[in-house]
């Protein structure tokens, strides 16, 4: 495991096995994860370790961003929602079954 994965909250990667992720490969799944489960610690070192324009393409592109992270993120990288994927193509909402 990279010095800077195991500087990170271990709840972070409590469903895989974090020396098997690769900090370059694998940055949206890592940015997109420290960007909405992580700490504040945790976005501070994401801020120091990634290029500002490879976290807000990665945060950008991603499909589902919770409201709050959506919105601080917009806010911190100073981006329109609009810009963000997963404000445009929300996920459709089944309604309920009708037997």
């Amino acid at each position: 495991m990279s010095p800077f994965l195991a500087s990170l909250s271990p709840f972070l990667w409590w469903d895989l096995d974090a020396s098997a992720l690769d900090e370059q490969a694998h940055a949206a799944q890592i940015i997109e994860r420290i960007a909405m489960r992580g700490t504040l610690n945790d976005f501070t070192k994401m801020m120091r370790h990634y290029p500002k324009s490879l976290i807000i393409e990665k945060l950008t592109q991603a499909r589902y961003l919770d409201p709050l992270t959506l919105n601080y993120c917009a806010i911190i990288f100073e981006q329109p929602k609009s810009a963000f994927r997963c404000y445009i193509e929300q996920p459709s909402k089944p309604g309920l079954f009708s037997y």
